[in-house]
């Protein structure tokens, strides 16, 4: 429970924020969240392995009260303040962010913030392409986030290493994937400006399939072919985890966020927010319970394959479904959709 308090309170804030970001930057600012959170993980590896459960719940006080501080210090959403009707104020938040020249930009978001306004949303529209194509496009990435297996990496890394057999302790292995993840997640956030979003869940999507198959073949041979294997091979489940770790954090951690905070349409990103993240959530919920289960039914290597096969089915419908918004305004990433004004402007002609 505490996971999913501090996760949707990640999410919503930062998915707010993301709105308001320049469009240069966008990725960079969900990446440096990412950040914080995989080096709060390995603190929380490093802690764990020398220390009291109660020194590290006292340990994981600490940032909820800094953010408690700092939140409300920042300027609210421009193009909230707009719908709700404080003009002036937007302005002011627009500029808090942004600097005083925000003439053009501002005029744009006014337009486009007043037309939904002068036009409530029916249920007719959400069978529109400027709405469900965005909405699915995010959907299907948080799907691929959860089933890529992150929870089971997280959740069971000592219990991964541990089964695994090798000269390594668990608690050391688990340290080092951390730290890994937190150099893969640095990587990524030079990367996802730079290369854009399809890029990089299209490698994402690749290098964590390879790293599963490898897992799930370390523990096939582990069991057909004994002690001897486990002996030549041991280093392989810290190799594959490295990688998978590698592929996840530079795509599949960050880019469905930020699909969150930049696709879908001004006036159902409340709604549809709320259903992906609870989408989300339930995914991931589904995944940790069902673990255990799925390893008595088709054993570890039939468990990572299982997942190495979403990797795969997602490599192709990124490479199909999923269009590149970086460098991109808000407004323009609606046009890629097809948004409702486009749709209008069609009829009178």
């Amino acid at each position: 429970m505490k996971y999913g308090v501090y996760s949707h309170q990640r999410r919503t804030s930062k998915e707010k924020h993301l709105g308001v970001s320049p469009k240069e930057v966008r990725g960079l600012m969900d990446t440096v969240c990412t950040m914080a959170i995989t080096f709060g993980i390995l603190m929380a590896y490093v802690i764990g392995k020398w220390c009291q459960y109660e020194v590290l719940a006292a340990f994981c006080i600490i940032p909820p009260v800094i953010m408690a501080v700092l939140l409300p210090m920042l300027a609210g959403s421009p193009r909230w303040l707009l719908q709700v009707g404080r003009q002036d104020s937007a302005l002011r938040a627009l500029q808090y962010y942004r600097g005083p020249d925000v003439a053009v930009e501002f005029g744009a978001m006014h337009e486009a913030v007043t037309a939904d306004l002068a036009s409530p949303l029916t249920l007719a529209e959400l069978a529109r392409p400027w709405v469900y194509k965005p909405f699915l496009c995010t959907l299907g990435a948080f799907f691929l986030q959860q089933f890529s297996g992150i929870v089971v990496m997280l959740f069971y890394t000592q219990d991964i290493f541990a089964t695994a057999g090798t000269g390594l302790s668990a608690a050391d292995s688990t340290i080092v994937v951390g730290a890994v993840q937190v150099v893969c997640v640095g990587l990524a956030t030079q990367l996802t400006d730079r290369l854009g979003r399809r890029p990089l869940m299209l490698f994402s999507t690749t290098v964590s399939g390879v790293s599963l198959v490898i897992l799930g073949c370390f523990y096939h041979f582990k069991r057909t072919l004994g002690p001897s294997f486990v002996h030549a091979y041991g280093w392989l489940p810290l190799f594959s985890l490295c990688l998978y770790f590698l592929g996840f954090s530079v795509g599949l951690s960050p880019v469905p966020s930020i699909l969150l905070g930049e696709i879908l349409p001004l006036r159902v990103k409340s709604e549809a927010a709320s259903l992906l993240i609870f989408f989300y959530f339930s995914c991931g919920t589904l995944v940790a319970k069902e673990y255990t289960d799925m390893m008595a039914l088709v054993g570890e290597a039939g468990v990572y394959w299982f997942y190495a096969s979403f990797m795969a089915a997602g490599f192709v419908l990124v490479a199909v479904f999923l269009p590149e918004t970086k460098g991109k305004t808000l407004e323009e990433i609606q046009e890629i959709f097809g948004s409702r004004w486009s749709e209008h402007e069609g009829l009178d002609d």
